[in-house]
């Protein structure tokens, strides 16, 4: 009985498998349901994606069918109804198609006779649903710390595994979740751990328009040169990240009878709240503009564009005054923004070029307020009771960009922006009142900075410069003041942005009224060997000597197919003064020379294994969930309390530097850490 059950089950599903494809006597049948239709093809490997080869034919019942006479192996498929190609809904064997949706498969035998599916995508699907696919990361690392003892001792295994869920509805829909595994997350042994929520999106892709849902997924980036939304702190993090909502956006190609619009025009939009316990709200919306046009025998391309953003939370406050009577209230914070930006490209091409060389001329205007409103303190208007603007400022940005046509790229901008403060007497912490005579301060910075890179066989470099002249009124303004709201966020007028601007060598430049920073990078490629060397370097300005110069030298050595070496050492020299840090090689002072060194073992390119010593520059970025080179400043961030110690003062801030590099000098652990991917 029970085999009897199973044969009549392996028929039904193979029936639900291939619904839409039968076997006849002269070949496999293809069908698909579209009474509505005008016109429907069969396209796939077998006669190269042709939207024209195959017609089909139509039906009383409704459905549009085709016969063909395949030969043996994997044919993958779609059909195209009304110029939309689809893929075959009632044959549930599908494979990624490169282009973010999906291919129907079938396998052929010799005798023209269908047989068992063969998943070619790398993400494999579940054995509940076809259309359900599981994908991964498992990393562990185990690290062994010397420290003051005389031996090494093995720290608490670090556990991170990730399981993530995708589910392709159709090639229009898909959504994809993250569940973590995390032991030190948790602050339990492994045993112990749950499995967690982390982040999930869901998109999907309608007749006129694209709707991303999203749950810390960073899945926004305005195209605005200054990026108004997206491109946050020094790693350039898309907007979404700690955030959950829902992006839109549409185009003219969307919208069949915009097609014909000479413009191009987008039109992207969203809405959001901050995840935890802040009700921070933001929303964002943006329209762009797109012309082509041909002049002089040149092509070029006109943009222009406009934005605005929106951030808004509640706060409960209360309010002591003279130690004896107390108020409450709500205070409604608001941050509106807006922009303004336009750019021109020229492509130039002549006979013998490899390419077109690209030119682009860009200006963008920004312009920002932070606003507050008391709400809910009775009857004490002195308290202020109307909404009142505690600071705005604007940013004007210039660029001219050239692509040359093989190697080289260049870069020159101009950026100004200014702060204005409006203190009150009754405000929350985010302002410091410096004086009681203090009413208005403003901070102003300009910066220009250079950029080239250039790439070539083997060879690739990278060079950067940037210089910037601060007025900061520091007998007026407050330094957290000044901190927050200029050199933190780079004057944009996000004051609760969670990520920083800036760079480790900037914390030598702090309060000055200038800055330069260099950055130089060059990598080259040998046989089995790939070295490379960056260096930062901080100046007060471009004739004075250098504050600090933070080298890195990494070498890669390729053994055999799968055992590599790699090391990693960086070498920071200090000529600080103020700070109180100099480095002297004869007198072993202030040298902090940080080594990782590695032997890696490669199953593939999904699963290795490796042996270091030293702390790791690549480790997984905790707000994308990706491997980056951040290790070190991560680090030296972590263990000298940085930022928060500059949220109320520079005084000392030399030794909390000199503790941290001292830390990461001294720091020699071995670790056996294994990745794997599935």
């Amino acid at each position: 009985m029970k085999k009897i059950l199973v044969l009549i089950i392996v028929i039904l599903v193979s029936g639900l498998l291939y619904s839409g494809v039968k076997e006849l006597k002269d070949g496999i049948e293809f069908s698909y349901y579209a009474p509505d239709a005008g016109s429907v093809s069969l396209v796939g490997s077998f006669n190269n994606w042709n939207a024209t080869a195959d017609p089909m034919e139509k039906t009383a019942d409704g459905r549009w069918k085709i016969i063909l006479a395949l030969q043996e192996g994997s044919h993958t498929y779609k059909y195209v109804v009304d110029s939309n190609w689809l893929f075959d809904d009632e044959n549930s064997n599908i494979v990624d198609d490169g282009y973010g949706g999906s291919n129907s498969i079938l396998e052929v035998s010799t005798s023209g006779v269908i047989k068992k599916v063969i998943q070619l995508q790398s993400e494999e699907p579940s054995s509940v649903n076809p259309k359900v696919y599981f994908d991964g990361r498992y990393y562990v690392i185990n690290n062994m710390k010397k420290g003051d003892q005389s031996r090494y001792s093995l720290d608490k295994p670090y556990h991170d595994l990730n399981l993530g869920i995708k589910v392709k509805l159709n090639q229009n829909m898909e959504g994809y979740t993250v569940l973590n595994i995390n032991n030190t997350t948790e602050g339990v042994d492994m045993w112990k751990t749950h499995l967690n929520f982390k982040r999930t999106y869901m998109h999907l892709n309608a007749d006129y328009l694209n709707i991303y849902a999203f749950d810390n997924v960073g899945e926004v980036c305005f195209s605005d040169p200054l990026q108004m939304v997206g491109g946050e702190g020094y790693y350039d993090y898309d907007f979404g990240y700690g955030y959950r909502g829902v992006y839109l956006f549409t185009d003219n190609s969307m919208i069949p009878y915009a097609k014909k619009i000479p413009v191009n025009i987008k039109l992207e939009a969203f809405g959001s709240d901050q995840r935890g316990d802040a009700e921070r709200d933001v929303n964002a919306c943006r329209i762009q503009a797109g012309y082509d046009f041909r002049f002089f025998d040149c092509d070029h391309k006109l943009t222009l564009g406009g934005a605005i953003y929106s951030s808004r939370v509640n706060n409960q406050y209360a309010y002591v005054f003279n130690d004896t009577l107390s108020y409450s209230g709500n205070i409604v914070d608001s941050n509106p923004a807006w922009e303004m930006d336009g750019v021109l490209k020229t492509s130039l091409s002549q006979p013998g070029w490899q390419g077109a060389m690209d030119l682009y001329l860009g200006y963008e205007h920004f312009s920002f307020e932070n606003k507050k409103e008391y709400r809910d303190f009775g009857n004490y208007d002195f308290l202020v009771s109307e909404e009142f603007v505690w600071q705005d400022g604007c940013k004007d940005h210039l660029f001219l960009k050239v692509d040359f046509p093989e190697a080289l790229k260049l870069k020159a901008a101009y950026e100004q922006n200014e702060v204005n403060l409006h203190y009150e007497d009754f405000s929350d912490t985010v302002m410091v009142l410096p004086s009681p005579d203090v009413r208005e301060a403003s901070m102003k910075r300009s910066k220009w900075s250079l950029s080239a890179s250039f790439e070539l066989d083997n060879f690739n470099a990278e060079f950067g410069l940037s210089r910037w002249q601060t007025d900061y009124p520091d007998s007026v303004a407050a330094w957290i003041d000044y901190y927050r709201f200029i050199e933190r966020t780079d004057g944009n007028g996000r004051w609760y942005q969670a990520y920083s601007e800036l760079s480790f060598a900037q914390y030598l430049l702090l309060g000055y009224d200038t800055g330069v920073i260099w950055n130089v990078r060059s990598g080259y490629n040998w046989w089995k060997l790939k070295a490379e060397y960056e260096a930062n370097i901080a100046q007060y300005d471009i004739d004075c000597k250098p504050e600090l110069i933070e080298n890195f030298i990494r070498l890669d050595y390729e053994i055999s197919e799968h055992w590599q070496i790699c090391t990693d050492t960086r070498i920071p020299i200090y000529n600080c003064e103020f700070l109180g840090l100099k480095t002297d090689f004869n007198a072993d002072e202030d040298v902090f020379i940080a080594n990782y060194s590695a032997i890696k073992y490669y199953i593939n390119d999904n699963i290795w294994i490796a042996l270091s010593y030293g702390v790791n520059p690549d480790k997984i970025n905790e707000v994308t969930d990706e491997f980056y080179n951040g290790g070190r400043r991560e680090y030296l961030e972590t263990e000298g309390g940085l930022d928060e110690y500059l949220y109320n003062t520079y005084n000392g801030f030399g030794e909390k530097i000199r503790s941290a590099e001292d830390a990461l000098a001294k720091d020699d652990r071995i670790s056996i850490e294994a990745v794997i991917k599935f």
